[in-house]
């Protein structure tokens, strides 16, 4: 019987990523991740601030438009506005005076028509813009 010399097997090197190095790297790729999350956050927080006050300025625009233009020209037609009796009359007194009034009455009903087209529009880029959504 021949006896063969054992080898021993050889001793591993040790990694250089071992011991505190990898620690390190751990800690910092974890800071990393949790920077990455507060940005994320705050990102999507001033996104939805910069959304709100886009809502806020629309609904303004609308009320404002509301209050100064649209209630404004339906108090005027309502003040031109006849009744049965004062039109009749109107009518058969003077004809000619009759048609003026017809006419402006005409147009201040076509300026309401066109200040509810133009609040109907901008209710729908308030729409549009997904502010009835927003909680």
């Amino acid at each position: 019987m021949v006896l063969v010399a054992a080898r021993m097997p050889p001793t591993p090197q040790r990694s250089p990523w071992r011991g505190w190095r990898w620690k390190l790297a751990l800690v910092g790729l974890g800071a990393l991740a949790i920077a990455a999350t507060v940005w994320g956050v705050q990102n999507q927080q001033l996104q939805h601030q910069r959304k709100l006050q886009s809502c806020r300025d629309l609904r303004q625009e609308i009320g404002r438009f509301r209050s100064q233009v649209f209630d404004a020209r339906i108090q005027k037609m309502r003040n031109v506005r006849l009744n049965a009796t004062q039109t009749a009359t109107l009518r058969t007194v003077d004809a000619n005076a009759f048609a003026r009034y017809v006419g402006a009455f005409g147009d201040t009903v076509d300026q309401v028509a066109q200040a509810a087209d133009e609040l109907a529009i901008l209710v729908e880029r308030y729409r549009n813009a997904s502010c009835l959504d927003i909680q």
